[in-house]
């Protein structure tokens, strides 16, 4: 009897041992420590967030850039309003060929915001844009409405640890009013 009970012991502590190892094997394999898991992969919401505010933030300075500016005017205004939401090389573009940049065209009605339709992450890390340039004259601004509407497309690329816009195409005007019909001045440029 005096053999048997420190054997027993031995025996039921050795279980014990070998279910807590392999009880923290198994969960270990299972289990991603939370500072690993946030570390693996960025924060796409976060990121998101961070792309949609360029673009708002883009839009509003669209109505401070009047395309039809003399050409070292126009260059200036680029420079200042969209330098810091564009990559040097879109920027470039637009300065040699202003009738690519989105801006200010006539005095009323005038590019007002972006509303962000959609965002969408592409598979090498970039984002695409979907939405609107909302355009309004005086008797919306007090309003939420619009006078126009034009679709654009935002490419956006993180460079140097910044989300900067690398391509913005320029979609057509929404046909808001089937009804009505539109005055247009072609050599005075308004409708």
């Amino acid at each position: 009897k005096k053999l048997l009970w420190p054997a027993t012991v031995l025996l039921f502590s050795g279980a014990l041992y070998g279910c807590s190892v392999s009880g923290n094997l198994s969960s270990g394999a299972s289990e991603t420590p939370p500072a690993a898991s946030q570390e693996q992969g960025p924060d796409l919401k976060a990121e998101e967030d961070a792309v949609i505010r360029l673009v708002q933030n883009f839009g509003k300075k669209l109505q401070m850039v009047s395309l039809l500016a003399p050409a070292d005017v126009l260059e200036n205004s680029l420079q200042e309003h969209f330098g810091e939401f564009v990559a040097p090389e879109l920027l470039a573009r637009w300065k040699a060929a202003p009738e690519e940049a989105p801006g200010r065209t006539v005095s009323s009605p005038w590019p007002d915001r972006i509303e962000v339709l959609s965002a969408e992450r592409l598979p090498d890390g970039s984002y695409r844009v979907q939405g609107e340039i909302i355009e309004i004259t005086s008797a919306e601004q007090s309003k939420d409405e619009a006078a126009a509407k034009r679709s654009v497309t935002l490419e956006v690329k993180l460079a140097e640890n910044r989300w900067l816009i690398s391509d913005v195409k320029l979609g057509d005007y929404a046909d808001n009013d089937t009804s009505g019909s539109a005055y247009v001045n072609t050599p005075y440029g308004f409708q």
